[in-house]
């Protein structure tokens, strides 16, 4: 899986029954601030210890054959700290931290763009975080943090994926 350095952290992304293509370097993308295909970044240097401002995390696919009747994604992210401990920063959604409300989650790109579609093509994927937790035990420091989503297009509107395209996932507002 790609790895991208968040100032000391390796996150990674795993997409659920989707795989990777042979057309691309690799089938799964983090990138900050836009997709790969629409030159995202694949390592940023911020400080992580100020409540203002915000970073964007995108993850993107592609997929090796094409397919007809996709109803949604299941995405988890995946964050291994480099150092000791766990950042106060990176304490979204837990009791009784500051920064409960500092990530959000989006299923479409922030502008239309031809390189990196949203995958449901016509219609806005909905969806939204389901789990955000960290733990003891994983990482190169031994925590981890693992952030799990969900998005999808109604029945009526499955969305068609074409083999070796880049599709938009996510964009995750930090």
């Amino acid at each position: 899986m790609p790895r991208s350095p968040l100032r000391g952290f390796a996150a990674s992304i795993m997409l659920l029954a989707v795989s990777s293509s042979p057309a691309c370097p690799a089938g799964l993308w983090l990138r900050w601030n836009d997709c790969h295909a629409d030159g995202g970044v694949p390592a940023r240097t911020f400080a992580c210890d100020t409540n203002t401002g915000s970073e964007v995390l995108v993850g993107s696919f592609v997929v090796d054959q094409a397919d007809t009747a996709v109803t949604g994604l299941e995405m988890t992210v995946v964050v291994h700290p480099a150092a000791d401990a766990f950042p106060d920063w990176w304490a979204f959604k837990n009791a009784g931290s500051c920064r409960q409300t500092a990530l959000t989650a989006f299923f479409t790109p922030s502008s239309p763009t031809s390189l990196c579609p949203s995958w449901g093509a016509g219609t806005a994927p909905q969806g939204g975080i389901a789990a955000y937790s960290i733990a003891i035990a994983g990482g190169q420091s031994g925590y981890s943090a693992r952030l799990l989503m969900a998005a999808a297009v109604p029945p009526s509107d499955l969305a068609s994926l074409s083999a070796g395209q880049e599709y938009h996932a996510f964009r995750l507002t930090i």
